[in-house]
This record gives structure tokens, C-alpha cells and sequence, in this order.
């Protein structure tokens, strides 16, 4: 039973963007000029066709292609992204591990999978043509983890959480003395509980009280604080109003990618035309998801039926059919630790409300046991090092 996803078209309502090239710049070209000339050899670089020369280790090297002209204190980048250094010219067997390191205007770049003239702050990287003025930079570099303060409070989704909120504290003094519990005995999958303890604690319900008058009486004054000034909001607007580029965090590490929305949609279209791994539907309706519906709830009654699962699992399972209509979403995620022309997108579906979405949940928890006795499993950074110490 395969997924049915669509591909996600970006529209930068989440996601924003970045700057030109630096190396066009000329007081970043005379800041690398000088740098290498008092490094390995000499350098020339021509603003006017883009045309970049230096002579290392006797050899002429030449690129002619904007806007990837970009030299480093170790060499210069080739047409695929990655840097050529002193020894690759001898040996360039040796170009595909150069590292080299520029700093820019107090931005350090190293390794082939850091360009110069793509960073324009310590986590925002450009890959598209959209030249970003300093306060579009500032509003990106805040991260896409970043909220800007809202100003339209919806009451009924207000209470909503208040109300949420009280049944978690309420359920915290309700079980306080409960810490022999064996957690082990509830079940891994069962619908979530609704119930909700008695008023108990006269301390505690003072302190709900008292937060639900401050918290509704302050909603109509609107009094918050921005988080933004005018022009990061404009800057913003600005940002999430252009059609013409994507914005996603890297596929490694915490830096924030800016794409042009066609070379993102051409990356798409070309890992969607692999035939081994997506077939493509010729004719879709919303029959054909209820169909994947009823196969999958045909499939835990029978798990039911035999005994292997519970009830109240039985019932985590199912679906309902009209709440189970959602197709996938396909999304990617730059991977410009590979390389950083015709970049790489990693591939990454949201099942979140499809058919497939509990079938997952249920192979990942039968999985885990079987992976985690293989003995080249690691967990995580902590269990690697744990294994270090080992050895």
C-alpha cells in the first residue's frame, strides 16, 4: 500500500529569501584578491566579465561562468561547487576533499559546501537571483522558528488552549502520589483520553482563576509588544508576497536556504520522474483515497480478529472516512552540504492525516526492536559517544 502525495507548490507564505552574489562585490573582490596574494600566488579577478585568474603553483586556472567566480584563500571553485586547492592543481585527484577558509565581512566560510559569495549571514544562505536589502537579511537570519507577534487573537482558539491547559494541571495534582506507576502497562496506541480529574486543589483552581481573568481581560486591549519593527514587517511582507523564490531550512544544520522557485519545482519534477520509485496516476479521484481507507481499516479488523491487537487499538487505527481524505504532501529540503549547482533536494512526505499515516505508526513501533539489536545501530550524538568510550 503506497502513498498518494502531491507535490508541495511553494508559496512563501512560510518561507523567504536572500541576496546576489558577493563575489561581484568590489570590496569583497579586493578583500580576496589580497588575501591570496599574500597566501599561495597571485590572483586577478575582472568585475566587468566575471572572469577570474590567478596563477598557483604555476598554473593558470580560468572561470568565466557568473555567478560562480569565487576564489578562496585555498583555491578556486570549480563548475560543479567544489573548490580547487594548490594541491588538487597538481593532484586533482585531492579537489573533492579541499578544504579551504575565507572570512567576509565577518562571515567564515569553509569546505566546498560553503561559497562566499552565497552567505550574507551566519544562517542565511542564497541560491536564488533575489538581491536582499539589510533588512530582509535581518528578518531572515531571526530563523523560520521565528513567530512575529500576532495581533488577531481568536477567543474560541484562546479558550481552547486554557481549557487544555487547566485539564494538564488538574491531571498533575490528580496523579501526584501515583509514582510507582508502571507506565509499561498502557497501551502504544489508544484513542486519546478526553477525561478530565475533579476540582481538587483550592491553591490551584485560585491560580487557574486568576490566570483566565488576566488572560481574557487583556485580549481586546491588544497591548503586546512587536517583535518587529515597521520596516522587518514591510521587509517581511515583501518576502512572502514574491512568487519567484522558496524559502526551506538546509537538509543539514540550522542554516535558512533561499531557492529559486523554479530550480526548486525542476528538482521536484525530476525526483517525482523516476519511475522506480513514484508511479504516476493517470486518473485521480477522491475514490481512490477512501479505497486506500477501506484497505487499511480492513486490514487492523483482521489484525483484531486474530488477536494480535486490543480494542481500544482497534480503534486507534481506524478511520474515520471523512476524516481520512488527506493526500501527502511532498516537500524538499536543500542539501547544499552536497553541492551547490543543480542542488539536491531531499525528499520528505508530510502523511499527516492519510490513509497510510497509522499503518506507518504501527510498522515503526514493531520495527524499532528488530533495528536496535543490530549492532550497528546508534540512537543518537549520546549513544555514538557512549560507544566511543567502549572501545
Amino acid at each position: 500500500m503506497g502513498d498518494i502525495c502531491v507535490v508541495e507548490q511553494p508559496e512563501t507564505e512560510i518561507h523567504l529569501e536572500e541576496m546576489t552574489a558577493l563575489s561581484r562585490s568590489e570590496d569583497i573582490t579586493t578583500k580576496m584578491s589580497t588575501m591570496l596574494n599574500n597566501s599561495t600566488g597571485e590572483s586577478t579577478i575582472n568585475n566587468s566579465n566575471s572572469t577570474a585568474v590567478m596563477n598557483m603553483n604555476g598554473r593558470i586556472l580560468e572561470r568565466n561562468e557568473p555567478p560562480y567566480n569565487i576564489l578562496s584563500t585555498a583555491g578556486l571553485i570549480n563548475t560543479s561547487g567544489n573548490i580547487t586547492t594548490n594541491a588538487s592543481v597538481a593532484n586533482p585527484a585531492e579537489s573533492n576533499n579541499a578544504i579551504g577558509s575565507i572570512s567576509v565581512n565577518g562571515v567564515q566560510a569553509s569546505n566546498n559546501d560553503r561559497l562566499v559569495g552565497h552567505f550574507i549571514s551566519e544562517n542565511v544562505f542564497n541560491l536564488s537571483h533575489k538581491v536582499l536589502n539589510e533588512t530582509e537579511i535581518s528578518v531572515l537570519s531571526k530563523g523560520l522558528q521565528f513567530v512575529p507577534t500576532t495581533f488577531k487573537i481568536d477567543e474560541e482558539d484562546l479558550r481552547k488552549d486554557f481549557n487544555e491547559f487547566t485539564r494538564r494541571m488538574r491531571n498533575k495534582w490528580h496523579f501526584r502520589d501515583n509514582v510507582t506507576a508502571d507506565f509499561s502497562e498502557i497501551p502504544a496506541f489508544r484513542p486519546k483520553s478526553t477525561w478530565t480529574p475533579p476540582k481538587g486543589c483550592p491553591s490551584l483552581e485560585l491560580f487557574l482563576s486568576q490566570i483566565e481573568k488576566e488572560l481574557f481581560e487583556c485580549v481586546p486591549q491588544k497591548l503586546w509588544k512587536h517583535n518587529l519593527s515597521k520596516i522587518e514587517w514591510l521587509a517581511l511582507k515583501t518576502l512572502t508576497e514574491d512568487n519567484s523564490i522558496i524559502i526551506k531550512p538546509a537538509d543539514k544544520g540550522s542554516c535558512v536556504v533561499v531557492w529559486d522557485r523554479d530550480d526548486y519545482l525542476a528538482e521536484g519534477y525530476s525526483q517525482l520522474s523516476e519511475n522506480n520509485v513514484y508511479t504516476k496516476m493517470e486518473r485521480f479521484s477522491e475514490e481512490t483515497v477512501m479505497s486506500l481507507t477501506e484497505e487499511s481499516n480492513n486490514m487492523f479488523h483482521k489484525l483484531y480478529n486474530q488477536g494480535c491487537i486490543s480494542k481500544d487499538e482497534f480503534k486507534y487505527f481506524s478511520y474515520d472516512f471523512k476524516n481520512s481524505c488527506a493526500l501527502g504532501r511532498l516537500y524538499l529540503l536543500p542539501k547544499i552540504h552536497k553541492r551547490l549547482r543543480n542542488v539536491p533536494g531531499r525528499p520528505v512526505i508530510s502523511n499527516c492525516g492519510t490513509p497510510t499515516e497509522r499503518a506507518s505508526e504501527f510498522l515503526d513501533h514493531h520495527l524499532k526492536p528488530i533495528m536496535k539489536a543490530g549492532k550497528s545501530y546508534i540512537r543518537d550524538t549520546g549513544h555514538f559517544l557512549d560507544k566511543l568510550k567502549e572501545i
